[in-house]
């Protein structure tokens, strides 16, 4: 079976979850599916980043992914017609073409442009609803990341739910505990006590919740920590910088961001991860953190509890004290720590590249 992939949404080392799930997800495929031939349709973005294995090969193009309508017209207008011995097209971007010479699969991670429209301007928001409805119409099957994203999307797409299956992302195998040094924080510009936050800086990610329960750990707690903020959100925005410097809030680190390679350091050596979101597809991170032996303080809305089960802590990300509370049980209570890290590192092992890619391929063959 030759197996398309739909690539063209990447922009490497930009794409935040739905990269690592993509990626991820390749590298699956390329490992169990060695007697299928895996075609990577990518960007001028992303194109030579996929170490290929001997049943992949990449046809790249030159539209750029940074550039959205020319992507979207090239997804739409250009790739239908270069899949002529495709015998099942995968878009695992959200979005897919909505004339396809073959069966076509799609990976909805979630449904933001519906749950978090103020993210958009107007026509954005318009257009970026109209091309979900009709990838998820015209795709003969559907896969997401949880439960969660299910519901979303059989709800607010119409769309039957035996069409929609629940395939799940996973930790990369550098996921895992690493020894923790002065040096080793030193060169990697990290203090030596610190609460993480690895994640976007979209408004609902909840950066400012987690300030304001930050806060009330330095005032309240008296903790010795610092609050490091890394990933895409590295960066503070005028309006965090400014709710910071309101509050008086101290220790407050943004690492900027960091390479994949110390990402495994970064989990393992923070006393606590929180993920504070008010709405996630899935929440990678948590598994991760959890990978790397950290204890997790999670919100408890859409598709967190899922990721979490009974191996972190839960809050309501509307309650800054619960929140603060939650951070500061797992800050104090080593019983609890030991305890849920050991969870923690079971739960994690439960999520893998190779089984995501198991189902992913059993629904392809289906179609196919």
């Amino acid at each position: 079976m030759r197996i398309g992939i739909n690539l063209l949404f990447l922009v490497a080392g930009r794409g935040g979850g739905i990269e690592r799930h993509a990626r991820g997800l390749m590298r699956g495929l390329a490992e169990i599916g060695a007697e299928h031939e895996l075609v990577l349709f990518t960007n001028r973005d992303c194109r030579g980043t996929f170490a290929l294995a001997a049943n992949m090969r990449e046809v790249a193009s030159d539209v750029p992914a940074t550039f959205r309508p020319a992507k979207l017209l090239y997804e739409q207008l250009v790739l239908p017609f270069r899949l002529d011995d495709i015998d099942v097209l995968l878009s695992p971007g959200n979005l897919a073409p909505a004339v396809h010479r073959c069966p076509s699969a799609v990976i909805i991670h979630d449904l933001i442009p519906y749950r978090r429209p103020e993210m958009f301007d107007p026509v954005e928001r318009l257009a970026l609803k109209l091309l979900f409805q009709v990838s998820a119409r015209r795709s003969d099957k559907i896969l997401t990341v949880s439960r969660s994203s299910k519901q979303d999307i059989a709800q607010l797409l119409g769309v039957p739910e035996d069409k929609i299956a629940v395939v799940a992302g996973a930790p990369d195998e550098q996921f895992r505990p690493v020894p923790v040094s002065a040096e080793a924080l030193a060169r990697a510009g990290l203090p030596a006590r610190y609460i993480l936050y690895v994640a976007a800086g979209r408004q609902y990610k909840n950066v400012d919740g987690l300030v304001r329960a930050f806060e009330q750990l330095k005032d309240r707690y008296r903790i010795p920590h610092s609050l490091v903020i890394t990933g895409l959100a590295g960066r503070a925005s005028p309006e965090l910088e400014r709710l910071i410097r309101t509050l008086g809030v101290r220790d407050v680190v943004f690492s900027g961001f960091l390479d994949d390679s110390l990402l495994p350091l970064l989990y393992s050596a923070a006393d606590v991860f929180v993920y504070p979101s008010f709405y996630e597809g899935f929440g990678l991170p948590v598994l991760e953190a959890m990978a790397c032996g950290t204890p997790v303080a999670a919100s408890n809305r859409t598709s967190l509890p899922e990721a979490v089960g009974d191996a972190g802590l839960l809050f309501d990300p509307d309650n800054v004290d619960e929140m603060a509370g939650a951070i500061h049980r797992l800050v104090d209570d080593r019983d609890l720590r030991a305890r849920l890290v050991a969870k923690g590192l079971e739960r994690a092992k439960q999520f893998t590249w190779r089984e995501t890619a198991k189902r992913t391929l059993a629904a392809l063959t289906e179609l196919a």
